[in-house]
């Protein structure tokens, strides 16, 4: 094949009109199509005080794959560095979290406390990213592939089973 990615063509064609028309999802997008939020009732019981009104609440995002492969999580909840710091539909930051690779649209947002490379940790976390920043990285890579994200979300979910 004369070393041609076969679809390669097919999905930068797809991410062009997407990006004409303005249909590329954003991630307040993603956020509100693809979290999962787990609530516990902990009222009438000695955990109650800490959790507001007794209820116990998760927020949890699958990773953003880009239609390059490159990946990120990102997270937007009262225990994540986001704005706000609550159950939102709109944030204006965000959490980044573990990228595939250093990238420099968000280099300058990376906790970075001088002893990350010693121990051998390269993906650290990303506090307060803007979301206007986050589009930026998604568009670079090509947009979201929800294809991708729904098979890495089916092959968690055999895997919790297997658990």
């Amino acid at each position: 094949m004369n070393g041609v990615i076969v679809g390669e063509p097919m999905i930068i064609e797809i991410y062009m009109v997407r990006k004409e028309f303005g249909i590329m999802m954003t991630i307040n997008e993603f956020i509100r199509k693809y979290r999962v939020v787990e609530k516990k009732d902990f009222n009438g019981t000695k955990f109650s005080s800490l959790y507001e009104n007794g209820i116990w609440v998760s927020v949890m995002n699958p990773y953003v794959i880009c239609n390059d492969d490159f990946e990120f999580s990102c997270q937007a909840s009262s225990t994540h560095y986001s704005e706000p710091r609550d159950l939102a539909d709109e944030y204006s930051q965000v959490e980044i979290g573990f990228p595939s690779l250093n990238d420099r649209i968000i280099e300058k947002y990376r906790e970075d406390y001088g002893w990350e490379e010693d121990c051998g940790l390269t993906n650290p976390v990303y506090p307060y990213v803007p979301v206007e920043v986050v589009d930026e990285l998604i568009e670079f890579h090509c947009g979201i592939s929800e294809k991708g994200v729904l098979e890495r979300i089916k092959e968690l979910k055999r895997k919790r089973k297997v658990a």
